[in-house]
């Protein structure tokens, strides 16, 4: 039947419409089994009991009582801003026991509101850990962006934003092989290509991409460009 006695007390299994079969001679009450159920009596009167095919009865499952339990939540996000001094990067979270920063360059801080320097213009996936359990990324881009060291060159990105057709433009033509790499805004590389030594421009089909915000990053033996790219 699927119900629960809720204690100990009187209770009678009945209905209307019912054909049961009955004993019709030799009922003896109570009836009991294993101390689970005492069976004292049937409607029909003492000299007769029912037939109650597949009735099982078994204990209550052992229930403990209730304690109460108090659930703190962290919150690993953060906000970051870049300074002259450099990132500063602030916890939104002033109540955890343990604070683990890792900067995406191999460095890592366990102030609960750090500073730090990026030695190189690149795209950093920075991550906070609270307590050793609850981790959240977001990316920063080091080094600024329009960032140029590559000796005797002028790189422009045309047109910018773009529909999906873009050139790489040098101010003269390259006197060794540049490497170009380009980065979701979660730093994962997502493409790559070569300017050839000789070559005054580098045109790019990215028409496969979707419409968001990427980083192009052009690399030489001496020195690297790195600018953002809008693909609409």
């Amino acid at each position: 039947l699927g119900f629960e006695v809720p204690a100990p007390g009187d209770y009678s299994i009945g209905g209307t419409g019912l054909d049961l079969y009955r004993n019709n001679s030799g009922a003896s009450y109570p009836y009991s089994i294993s101390e689970l159920i005492t069976l004292t009596g049937s409607s029909a009167g003492l000299d007769f009991y029912y037939y109650l095919y597949d009735l099982e009865v078994q204990k209550a499952a052992c229930k403990s009582n209730l304690v109460p339990v108090t659930v703190e939540v962290r919150d690993p996000s953060f906000t970051f801003v870049e300074t002259p001094s450099g990132f500063e990067f602030n916890s939104l979270d002033d109540q955890a026991n343990s604070y683990s920063w890792d900067f995406g360059d191999g460095f890592t801080s366990s102030d609960p509101n750090p500073t730090h320097n990026y030695a190189l213009a690149g795209v950093y996936v920075v991550g906070l850990t609270l307590d050793g359990i609850c981790t959240k990324t977001d990316t920063v881009v080091g080094g600024g962006l329009g960032f140029n060291n590559i000796t005797n060159q002028n790189i422009q990105l045309s047109p910018n934003p773009t529909d999906g057709l873009v050139t790489l433009m040098l101010s003269s033509r390259s006197d060794e092989d540049l490497s170009i790499s380009i980065y979701n805004t979660n730093g994962k590389k997502i493409l790559t290509d070569v300017i050839n030594k000789g070559a005054k421009a580098k045109e790019l089909d990215l028409e496969y991409l979707a419409s968001a915000v990427y980083f192009i990053k052009v690399q030489g033996k001496n020195g690297s460009f790195f600018e953002k790219l809008v693909v609409r």
